[in-house]
């Protein structure tokens, strides 16, 4: 009953938080249209051809090579003792820690767990990959200022994904070993979540609140040119669907910054990002039931 409660509030939530959104949308394209043209002002698009020769984000070689270290851990530890796990292992637990989700010890009922950790060492793989070949989104009235400020972005998420990443993997592995070993009664798992949770929001947060989107509230760095008020940004909003979906078959990029919110979205014209999102569906099914 609490959880339709809860999936019920936010389903309203999402509702109405779209459709407002809609709304004001609707009511910023016809303020546009009413804004005169200014013949003094070009629109244009600036290109950095040096801009990946500079770090952008950690290597993924970084995120593969921690997270597998601790998914081998986890696989390890695990079979070491196999024949102490009992027969049955619990697989679910309510909101008060009560067992009610059970299964057979075997060998695919083992690595279910550790095959979610593999997929979600591929996720975050690509997600750090995105902001390495997400496509530049440099402000045409302050271009070195601008190009800074969005590589000190990407990296700074490109830090905080690797974090996330090691949390994740670790969580999981705790709760493979509380499953195993029987140890839900041992620990306060809910402190464990509420903290976990607590430190994604809080990481979040800091780095919104510092960076901004593309790095636009960044103001560490000294300003080496001045801002010229005679050149405006390359007006993309026709390519974005609702004011979310970014969809332009002109565009080589499958990555691109969001509009809205922080970190990159994928350009829907193309069939990779497509291609992806399918990927990303269909995987974790596909573990459920073979190792349901």
């Amino acid at each position: 009953m609490e959880r339709c409660l809860f999936n019920a509030n936010m389903l309203i939530y999402f509702l109405i938080s779209g459709f407002l959104f809609l709304r004001i949308r609707g009511q910023i394209k016809e303020y546009k249209k009413r804004i005169p043209k200014t013949a003094e002002v070009e629109e244009e698009i600036v290109v950095d051809t040096t801009y990946r020769n500079q770090r952008l984000v950690i290597p993924g070689s970084v995120i593969l090579i921690t997270n597998l270290f601790l998914i081998i851990i986890t696989v390890g530890i695990t079979f070491a003792n196999f024949d102490k796990i009992p027969a049955i292992i619990t697989t679910h637990w309510t909101i008060g820690n009560v067992a009610d989700g059970f299964a057979e010890k075997s060998v695919k009922s083992l690595l279910a767990l550790p095959a979610l950790q593999v997929i979600l060492m591929l996720v975050m793989y690509l997600s750090n990959y995105s902001f390495q070949k997400a496509k530049q989104q440099i402000d045409a009235s302050k271009v070195s200022i601008s190009i800074n400020q969005n590589r000190a972005f990407r990296f700074a998420w490109s830090v905080y994904m690797l974090l996330v990443s090691i949390m994740i993997q670790c969580l999981i592995m705790m709760v493979q070993f509380i499953s195993i070993f029987d140890l839900m009664d041992t620990m306060n798992f809910q402190i464990i979540m509420i903290g976990f949770v607590g430190i994604l929001i809080g990481g979040s947060l800091f780095l919104t609140v510092k960076y901004g989107q593309g790095g636009e509230r960044y103001r560490k760095l000294e300003p080496s040119q001045s801002e010229n008020q005679v050149v405006s940004n390359y007006d993309d909003d026709s390519h974005w669907k609702l004011g979310i979906f970014y969809f332009n078959p002109n565009d080589s990029a499958i990555w691109v910054e969001k509009r809205f919110g922080i970190g990159t979205s994928m350009n829907f014209a193309r069939w990779q990002a497509w291609g992806m999102m399918v990927g990303v569906i269909v995987l974790p099914i596909a573990v459920i039931f073979l190792f349901s």
